[in-house]
C-alpha cells in the first residue's frame, strides 16, 4: 500500500522564540497534508453475512470449582477454530439481580459478573464479539417462580407491570453501563411472543403491545448508560414474526430498536423450502414500508437438533447441511442479515435423550439426563461442527482498510524536533474476525524514518470494527513530500497468519 504527500510548512523560514513561539505552534498544529490512499482488500470470496454461536456460560454465578469457566473456555476455543465472529451470552435477570436493589446499590451478583468479565475477555482475546441477551425476570419483580411470567397481564397501562418494566429497566442500565466499551450489543428479552406468560390468555397482538412498553423503557435506559449501545430487538419465533412487528411498529415501537430480530426454527425442515424461514423476508417488507429500510435484520437463534421426536430430529449429516443451506439463503436472498446465530455449541447433558433441547449443539455431550451414553467423548465435534467449519473457512474473509485522517505537530517541541504525527484508521470490513493487528514495517522515502518503536500493536477486529493509531515521522529539512509503505500482520479465527498487503 503506497500513499503520496505533500506537506506545506515542513521546510525553510526562521523559527521565532518565547512569545512567539505559541503563534507558531498554532499555525503549525493545523498544518495539512494531502494523501492518496490504497486500501487493502482480501480477494477471497467473503460471506455477507457475519455468523455467530449462541450458548449461555455465564447465565448465573461462578462456581467454586470453576467448571463453567472451563466449560466456556472450551467452547470459545470451538468458536474461535470455526471461524466465527459472534458470540450470544444469555444473562438472566433472576440469577444475576436475585434480591431487590436498594439504599443506591444495583444488587448485581458479583460472581455473575466474575463469570461474564471472564466469558467476554476469552472471547475478545480470540477476536470474538459477545453480545448479550437480558431476560428472565427475579421473583421480586414479577410476584411469580415462573421467571417469564408477566405482572398486570402486561399491560401497559396496568401499575404492576409499570413498576415491572420500571425494574427491569434498573437492570438494564445497570448492567448495559457496567460493560459499556467492551459488551456494547443487547437483546431486549428473548421470544417475548413465547416466553411472556400472563395471568390471562392474552393474544400475540396483546403481547406485542406490552413488549413494545418494555422495549422503549430498555431502549431508553440502556442508551442513557451507554449512549452507543446497539439495542436487539428480543426476537420472536418467527410463526408470528410478521404479526408481532407489524404490532411493534403500530404501537410506535420503530424508533426504539435498532437491529430487527427474529428466530426462524424451521424443524426438521430444510431452511431454503421452509415458509417459516421464509418470514425473513416478510419482516423485511414490514420495515421497509414503516420507513426503516436501512435497518439491519440480526437471527439470534436458529438451530437443528439431532434428537427428539421425527418432527424435529434430524440426521448428524442433515444438521449440518441445514446449517449451510440457511446461510446460503439468507446470503442469496436476504442481505439485510446483519448476524446469523447458530443454537448452538454444546449438547446439553442434563436434557433426556428423547429431548430435542438435548440435541442443537455442535458438539457432543457425554450422556444425556437419563443416563443413556451417547457413544462419544464430552465435547467431541458432531459431524456438523467440521461441515460448518469447512465452509466458513471458504467463505469468510479479513478485509482491512486502511487510511489517512489527518498529519500534525502535536506539540511545538515536536516541530522543533522534526517529528510530525500522522492519524490513520484500519477498518475490517470483512465477516471474519483478526485478533493480535500489528504494523511490522514501514518503508518511507526522502530520508523520512519512523520516529516511534516497531512492531506497533494495533488490537483486534471483528467484522466491522474500527480503530485510529498514530505513526510518528522524523522529517528531515527541506522535505515536502514522500511515500509511505506499511506492512503489517495478525491472525484470523482459524489460526492463520494473514498478512496485509496480501
Amino acid at each position: 500500500m503506497r500513499w503520496g504527500r505533500k506537506a506545506k510548512g515542513l521546510g525553510g523560514g526562521s523559527l521565532a522564540t518565547n512569545g512567539e513561539s505559541v503563534q507558531l505552534l498554532r499555525k503549525f498544529l493545523i498544518v495539512s497534508c494531502l494523501f492518496f490512499a490504497s486500501v487493502l482488500y482480501s480477494t477471497a470470496p467473503a460471506l455477507a453475512v457475519e455468523v455467530g454461536v449462541g450458548e449461555p456460560y455465564a447465565w448465573g454465578s461462578d462456581d467454586q470449582f470453576g467448571t463453567k469457566e472451563a466449560m466456556a473456555r472450551t467452547g470459545m476455543d470451538r468458536m474461535q477454530e470455526l471461524g466465527i465472529s459472534w458470540h450470544h451470552e444469555w444473562i438472566s435477570w433472576k440469577d444475576w439481580q436475585p434480591t431487590r436493589p436498594g439504599d443506591g446499590q444495583s444488587g448485581l451478583d458479583p460472581g455473575a459478573i466474575s463469570l461474564l468479565d471472564k466469558v467476554e475477555a476469552m472471547g475478545r482475546q480470540r477476536g470474538i464479539t459477545t453480545y448479550g441477551m437480558l431476560y428472565n425476570s427475579p421473583s421480586w419483580a414479577n410476584g411469580n417462580s415462573n421467571s417469564i411470567f408477566i405482572p398486570g397481564n402486561g399491560d401497559p397501562n396496568n401499575p404492576e407491570f409499570q413498576k415491572f418494566v420500571e425494574d427491569y429497566g434498573n437492570f438494564v442500565y445497570d448492567v448495559v453501563g457496567r460493560y459499556k466499551g467492551r459488551i456494547d450489543y443487547w437483546e431486549i428479552w428473548s421470544e417475548p411472543d413465547w416466553n411472556w406468560i400472563t395471568g390471562d390468555q392474552t393474544s400475540i397482538q396483546q403481547r406485542a403491545v406490552g413488549y413494545t412498553y418494555m422495549l422503549k423503557t430498555a431502549y431508553r435506559r440502556a442508551k442513557e448508560a451507554n449512549p452507543d449501545s446497539v439495542i436487539i430487538m428480543g426476537g420472536p419465533i418467527a410463526l408470528w414474526s410478521d404479526q408481532y412487528i407489524s404490532t411493534v411498529y403500530a404501537n410506535g415501537g420503530g424508533p426504539f430498536f435498532d437491529r430487527a430480530n427474529l428466530h426462524p426454527y424451521t424443524n426438521n425442515q430444510k431452511p431454503s423450502l421452509s415458509w417459516v424461514f421464509a418470514k425473513i423476508g416478510i419482516v423485511r417488507q414490514i420495515m421497509d414500508a414503516n420507513g426503516d429500510t436501512a435497518k439491519p435484520i440480526w437471527i439470534t437463534e436458529a438451530g437443528w437438533t439431532t434428537t427428539g421426536d421425527s418432527s424435529w430430529k434430524l440426521t448428524e449429516s442433515q444438521q449440518g447441511d441445514y446449517m449451510i443451506d440457511a446461510l446460503e439463503t439468507v446470503k442469496t436472498r436476504y442481505p439485510s442479515v446483519e448476524v446469523f446465530t447458530l443454537f448452538r455449541v454444546m449438547d446439553r447433558a442434563w436434557y433426556s435423550s428423547s429431548d430435542k433441547e438435548s440435541g442443537f449443539g455442535l458438539l457432543y455431550s457425554d450422556k444425556y439426563g437419563d443416563g443413556v451414553p451417547t457413544g462419544h467423548y464430552l465435547y467431541e465435534p458432531k459431524p456438523s461442527f467440521q461441515k460448518l467449519k469447512t465452509y466458513l473457512e471458504t467463505n469468510t474473509t479479513v478485509n482491512l482498510r486502511l487510511g489517512s485522517q489527518n498529519s500534525y505537530w502535536s506539540s511545538y517541541s515536536d516541530y522543533l524536533s522534526r517529528n510530525m504525527s500522522n492519524d490513520f484508521t484500519i477498518t475490517n470490513t470483512g465477516n471474519g474476525a483478526v485478533r493480535g493487528v500489528n504494523i511490522d514495517g514501514v518503508d518511507l522515502s526522502n530520508g523520512v524514518d519512523v520516529a516511534q518503536e516497531l512492531p506497533l500493536p494495533i488490537g483486534d477486529f471483528s467484522p466491522g470494527g474500527a480503530t485510529t493509531f498514530t505513526m510518528k515521522y522524523y522529517i528531515p529539512s527541506g522535505v515536502t513530500s514522500f511515500r509511505v509503505y506499511m506492512r503489517g500482520s495478525g491472525i484470523d479465527n482459524a489460526g492463520n497468519v494473514y498478512n496485509f498487503p496480501n
